[in-house]
């Protein structure tokens, strides 16, 4: 088997540049990895570590685009290769073995079982005691043609080559696809032949198949000697994410947001601006507001970073009276308020105190007033955000908020 360590080169960046995968001509395989997101060739976990960082890209990816409904929120991904797809596809050949199944098709014909259903519906003539079809409507299975076949082992033999090697353990040239080199004219006849299967079946599951199959074959055409991405212009979208899914509670924080308005001319004008809390945990009486910031070690949010997060608290405070409702009832002076930064800490670590900030303008009486700033281990939050329940998060992170 192809030995796929040597093709993965792994480099460490600070979550504000691009983290994700690139696929180079040469067959090299670039992993660009948070400076947290420890990792190197020779860990025996080198494999597993990649395919839980990628899944937390793409599972981001995914919950984003459905919190933008919510909050309006946007993402920075960046994805023109088909990494979804070729991981569908593997998935699909594992179970499978085999492309498309067979469909029943009608036609107008000589051959094939005459479908007395559809054929009575149609035209008839009746001539004496005779009854004359117009049209009579033929039932044939039809069988994908070798075009079709030969494309899905090809979509399968580019996913096993790029994503597959290494993610599944698998081998490409176990793949039954013969021609092992492929030209732009063949790409394009593959091209061709899926867009008219799409075109002529009805069939859900083999549409959802020939649309994997075209994103992959459109992915290679014209991509010779391009790098192909997937991934994440900066981390921050993602880590938000994974705390969020880790110890958020609350799915529609936009209730929780401050609001404001300007009267002018006796007219209410309201801001459109948003301030929504990254993530909102309420339970035991108790609200937790969590920011999470994405900042290399030693690099602390700047004093717009803890007004918003003294304001978001606030306005919890300030409505309780309307906020607090069954299920997520709390106690006004049970708001809490905490920054959480990525960190690679010991084996035995989930979590870890850093410090406190406080303000110049608030008499930190109110906890939420003092916001506590924590480190979250990088490499066991994404495996907890792809397995959830591995760990006991919440109860640990219960236990980092004591006031005296």
């Amino acid at each position: 088997m192809i030995d796929p360590v040597g093709r993965i080169k792994i480099i460490h960046k600070p979550a504000k540049n691009f983290v994700g995968i690139d696929f180079e001509k040469n067959g090299q395989i670039l992993l660009s990895v948070p400076n947290d997101y420890v990792m190197s060739n020779d860990d025996p976990n080198f494999f597993a570590d990649i395919k839980y960082f990628l899944k937390a890209l793409h599972k981001a990816r995914t919950r984003r685009s459905e919190l933008r409904k919510i909050e309006g929120v946007e993402g920075e991904f960046i994805n023109d290769f088909p990494l979804s797809s070729m991981v569908w596809i593997l998935g699909h050949y594992k179970t499978y073995g085999r492309p498309l199944t067979y469909e029943k098709r009608y036609s107008v014909n000589t051959s094939g079982r005459i479908n007395w259903k559809r054929t009575l519906h149609g035209e008839t003539f009746i001539i004496g005691n005779d009854v004359y079809f117009k049209n009579a409507i033929y039932e044939n299975k039809c069988i994908s043609n070798s075009l079709i076949i030969d494309a899905y082992y090809y979509c399968v033999y580019e996913a096993v080559s790029k994503v597959g090697i290494w993610l599944e353990g698998m081998n490409p040239k176990s793949v039954p696809w013969e021609k092992k080199i492929i030209t732009p004219y063949l790409k394009s006849k593959y091209l061709n032949c899926i867009k008219k299967e799409l075109d002529s079946t009805f069939n859900d599951d083999n549409r959802l198949l020939l649309t994997h199959m075209k994103n992959i074959v459109c992915e290679t055409i014209g991509k010779d000697g391009v790098i192909s991405s997937f991934g994440v212009s900066s981390f921050d979208v993602v880590f938000e994410s994974i705390v969020d899914s880790i110890l958020g509670n609350v799915v529609n924080k936009t209730i929780y947001e401050p609001s404001a308005s300007y009267l002018i001319g006796g007219k209410a004008s309201p801001l459109k601006n948003k301030l929504i809390p990254d993530t909102i945990h309420i339970a035991n009486n108790k609200v937790y507001v969590i920011d999470s910031k994405c900042y290399a070690k030693g690099s602390l949010p700047e004093i717009s970073s803890i007004q918003k997060q003294i304001t978001y608290a606030e306005n919890i405070d300030f409505n309780h009276d309307r906020l607090s409702a069954p299920p997520f009832l709390y106690d006004r002076d049970e708001i809490y308020n905490c920054f959480i930064f990525p960190a690679s800490l010991p084996k035995d670590q989930l979590f870890s105190y850093y410090g406190d900030a406080t303000s110049s303008w608030k008499s930190s009486q109110k906890k939420y007033e003092t916001i506590k700033c924590f480190y979250i281990d990088l490499k066991k939050a994404v495996r907890e955000y792809n397995c959830p329940k591995s760990f006991d998060w919440l109860k640990k992170f219960y236990s980092l908020f004591s006031y005296s």
